[in-house]
């Protein structure tokens, strides 16, 4: 278990420090991993929070150059984190940016990307409140093997909706929008989320 976090928090911390070019050679190994194995969305989604949180994900987590361990209230910074404006949302866009356009035939490879989609959003509403315009689009594929990742859109916007209990979430603190805003900004998602009520597959309609 310690090493997985360490060797999530290696990649998160290279992938915060060296935006641009690394969080793309990272995004074209991770595609393959997330289409392949479903066991790895819960930890390639860490690794896309911390990396949206940058250092201050490092030293909540005990590591950087303090060394020490993590308070409670570091951890509780962190939680609060995952719910508020990301610091650096580069590995998320790139990630979710492939998924949006990526080209999969094989359903289980769909369900899988789906997962992740779905994991991201749990573990870091702010991420996925941050990239929604390349999410929702997926959306749109009605072919039936696609249902998987429809569903798990609907669950990611589920996410999204619940974290806009918490008063600085949504685009009244990512974008400095009026309160009328932010309402309108939830009643767009709730929107969204009824339409699919006619959704061709019934799983998604469930």
């Amino acid at each position: 278990a310690d090493f997985k976090v360490e060797v999530v928090q290696i990649i998160s911390h290279t992938a915060a420090r060296f935006p641009g070019t690394m969080s793309a050679a990272i995004t074209s190994q991770m595609i393959p991993l997330l289409r392949d194995h479903e066991h790895l969305s819960g930890p390639i989604a860490a690794i896309v929070v911390q990396a949206s949180m940058g250092d201050s994900a490092t030293a909540a987590a005990g590591g950087g150059d303090t060394g020490g361990d993590a308070t409670e209230g570091d951890a509780a910074a962190t939680a609060r984190a995952t719910t508020t404006t990301p610091a650096n949302n580069g590995l998320a866009a790139e990630l979710l940016g492939e998924i949006g356009h990526f080209e999969e035939q094989d359903s289980s490879g769909i369900r899988n990307l789906g997962h992740f989609v779905m994991e991201l959003a749990q573990q870091s509403p702010a991420c996925m409140l941050s990239n929604v315009r390349t999410v929702l689009p997926l959306l749109n594929n009605g072919d039936a093997d696609a249902h998987s990742m429809r569903s798990s859109v609907c669950s990611a916007l589920g996410s999204v909706i619940t974290a806009f209990k918490d008063e600085d979430f949504g685009p009244t603190r990512t974008e400095g929008a009026t309160s009328d805003a932010r309402a309108k900004t939830l009643d767009t998602f709730l929107s969204v989320l009824y339409e699919r009520k006619h959704d061709v597959s019934g799983y998604v309609r469930s």
